[in-house]
This record gives structure tokens, C-alpha cells and sequence, in this order.
């Protein structure tokens, strides 16, 4: 049967201080709008995660016994179960709504009250943005969208085959925020914070090229030139030691554009809409002129 200490005495407090939204960024939790945070148990904190990675959709009573209990399940898990739903329903404050569907139960969230769903709401809105030019909406976005990660995804579970994929794909997709925000940066010209962010990227994600394209390109239009090339020929030395092989053509040849002093390379990341800048061909007290084709 559940214990006290199983389902955590302290659940109801989240209810007392305002709307409770459910944290996956991080520790699987609940929070209220001012920051307060259930304590809950190991047994219901499983249960929650395992209804929130399936978020609308059932997930039968024995799936959720193995998730709460992934070895060993005790005489009577089924009932244990049912004690733990009703435990987590008054701690959702009756807002959302955990469904009994045979087999099991469903949890249906709002996207505002499930974290991993706003940050995906915000990022998609960001991304349309950046492709619209408007780059200082996009970067308010992006850092509220980052700044709602509180360590690892479905952190304490993500390696356990019923949270991997969600969370795998959580976390490619704050890689690509940090990269967006990077672009939004450079875009508008900032780069020496851009180089910063794109440092942190890098530390994070040493065998990917695309954060390595991006530091290169926010130092160089930081004007630190010689950075940039030693940041490309410390990947090389790097990815031949780790891996036995090179960096990619993209970026060897981004590589060569920064050597010499590519003028298009500097400031934003965004090429012209529409159009393929060439070489340059005049260049005048407020501006550079380039000749450009439309493919």
C-alpha cells in the first residue's frame, strides 16, 4: 500500500498560493504562479512524470505500475495506483484534469500550464520571428523560453526508456534556442554577447559543427579575427583526436571566407531575403555595395 512517505505530505501546498504548473525542465514538479513548489514523494513524482510524458494520451494502470515502481511492484500496485491519482488530482487543484480511460488514465495540460510546452510554444514563435527579421522580439522570446530550464530534462528519469525520447528531443531543441538566440544576437549587433553564448554552447556540444560555425561568426564580427581562426583549427585538432575525422566542408570553407575577410560574413547571419550576395563592387560613405542574384 502507499505510504506517507511514498506520496509526500506536503502536496496540497502548491494549491494555497495560486495556478499550478507542471515542471519537466528539470525536476519533474509543481509549481504556483509566485514560485512555491510541492514537495512530492519519489512514488508520485514517478507517477506524474510518467502521465506527463504521455501528455493527452492514456497510459494504462500497468504501464503506470512499472513507471512508479521499475522493479519489485508490491502486492496490491493497482490500488497503490489509484491512491496515487487521487492524491495528484487534489495537488493539480482540480484545474487539470487526470481522466480515468480504460486501461489507465490520461493527463490533459493546458500549454501554458506544462513548462516543456510553452518553451516549444515560444521557441517555434521565435523561429518565425528570426525569419521575419524581427530579431528584438525573437531574443525576448528565446530568453524567456531558455530561462524556463532548470537543469536537464525530466531530470532523475530522462535515462529510463519511457522519458528517453522525450526528453532527448527536449533537449535538441534547447540546443537549438541557444543557437537561435546566438542568431538573434548577431543579428542585432551584438556580438560580443553572441561569442559569450556561443562559448557555452560550444562547452556543452564539443562535436557539433553548428556550434563551432557560430562562435567563429560571433567573434569575427566581434572583430576578433584570429579567435575565429583558432577557434576553427582548435575543432580540427580536436575532432581528429575524439573522432578520426575533419570538420565538415561548410565549415572549412567558413573557415576561408573569415582568412580573407569576407566583408558578408560580418553582422547578422541572415542572408538578404530572396537574394545571393557576390562579390563586392563599390563601396560608399554609408554603405557597401555588393552585386547580388535572385536564384
Amino acid at each position: 500500500m502507499a505510504t506517507a512517505d511514498d506520496i509526500g505530505m506536503d502536496t496540497h501546498v502548491a494549491t494555497e498560493t495560486g495556478a499550478v504548473r507542471v515542471c519537466v525542465l528539470g525536476p519533474v514538479g509543481l509549481r504556483t504562479d509566485d514560485g512555491a513548489q510541492a514537495e512530492l514523494g519519489a512514488r508520485l513524482q514517478r507517477l506524474l512524470a510518467g502521465l506527463t510524458v504521455a501528455q493527452g494520451s492514456v497510459v494504462s494502470v500497468d504501464r503506470l505500475i512499472e513507471i512508479v515502481w521499475p522493479s519489485d511492484p508490491p502486492e496490491g500496485a493497482d490500488t497503490a495506483v489509484r491512491t496515487y491519482v487521487s492524491r495528484l488530482r487534489k495537488s493539480l487543484a482540480d484545474r487539470h484534469q487526470i481522466t480515468h480511460r480504460a486501461p489507465g488514465y490520461v493527463l490533459e495540460l493546458p500549454a501554458s500550464d506544462l513548462d516543456s510546452a510553452a518553451f516549444d510554444e515560444e521557441l517555434d514563435r521565435a523561429l518565425v520571428l528570426l525569419r521575419s527579421a524581427d530579431d528584438d522580439k525573437a531574443v525576448r522570446l528565446l530568453d524567456r523560453a531558455i530561462a524556463r530550464w532548470r537543469g536537464p530534462a525530466y531530470a532523475g528519469f530522462a535515462e529510463e526508456e519511457w522519458a528517453r525520447p522525450e526528453a532527448v528531443r527536449l533537449e535538441q531543441r534547447l540546443i537549438e534556442a541557444r543557437g537561435a538566440l546566438i542568431e538573434a544576437r548577431l543579428a542585432t549587433g551584438r556580438a560580443d554577447e553572441a561569442a559569450t553564448l556561443a562559448q557555452s554552447l560550444v562547452g556543452s556540444e564539443p562535436l557539433r559543427d553548428r556550434p563551432r560555425a557560430l562562435l567563429m561568426r560571433a567573434l569575427y564580427a566581434s572583430g576578433r579575427q584570429a579567435e575565429a581562426l583558432r577557434a576553427y583549427r582548435d575543432y580540427r585538432r580536436y575532432l581528429a583526436d575524439e573522432t578520426g575525422l575533419d570538420p565538415s566542408t561548410e565549415l572549412a570553407e567558413l573557415e576561408a571566407r573569415i582568412a580573407r575577410n569576407d566583408p558578408t560574413l560580418s553582422g547578422s547571419l541572415r542572408p538578404l531575403r530572396g537574394y545571393e550576395l557576390g562579390e563586392r563592387i563599390g563601396e560608399g560613405a554609408f554603405a557597401v555595395v555588393h552585386r547580388a542574384v535572385q536564384p
